[in-house]
């Protein structure tokens, strides 16, 4: 069984490596430590056309690589559920939401998104714009 302080060490561990670049020469998917991860390349658009998402095993630990978006994350309450929970992608999709907090991420930030927290991606800043971004999936 992991513990806090075993994940709390996992996700540090994760973000230096990304912070150092240590994703750059590992095109397998795979951190040095065993941790997956994937490099998504899309436009922002309006949060409109976004969509809300969380994840009831894992912790995202998100990495912009280059491009810049908002990050919304929402409350647990007032969300209405999208079509079922996909146990193999771990997904839970949600709409109407309240938004709790929003943050720009630029290239160079990491942001980490807890098991269990609605977040919403790929929102516009002042347009669309390409983003380029890295996600790690850490077992909560």
């Amino acid at each position: 069984m992991k513990t806090i302080n075993d994940i709390d060490a996992r996700i540090e561990r994760v973000s230096k490596m990304l912070l150092a670049g240590e994703y750059e020469d590992v095109p397998s998917g795979i951190l040095a430590d065993g941790t997956p991860y994937r490099i998504s390349e899309y436009e922002t658009k309006d949060a409109k056309d976004c969509i809300i998402e969380s994840h009831r095993n894992h912790i995202d630990v998100q990495f912009v690589i280059s491009g810049s978006e908002w990050i919304n994350l929402y409350a647990g309450s007032g969300l209405t559920s999208v079509g079922e929970y996909n146990a193999e992608a771990d997904a839970e999709f949600w709409q109407d939401g309240i938004i709790e907090s929003r943050t720009i991420m630029r290239p160079g930030s990491i942001m980490v998104i807890k098991e269990n927290v609605p977040h919403m991606g790929c929102v516009q800043i002042d347009g669309p714009e390409k983003v380029k971004k890295l996600v790690c999936k850490i077992e909560a």
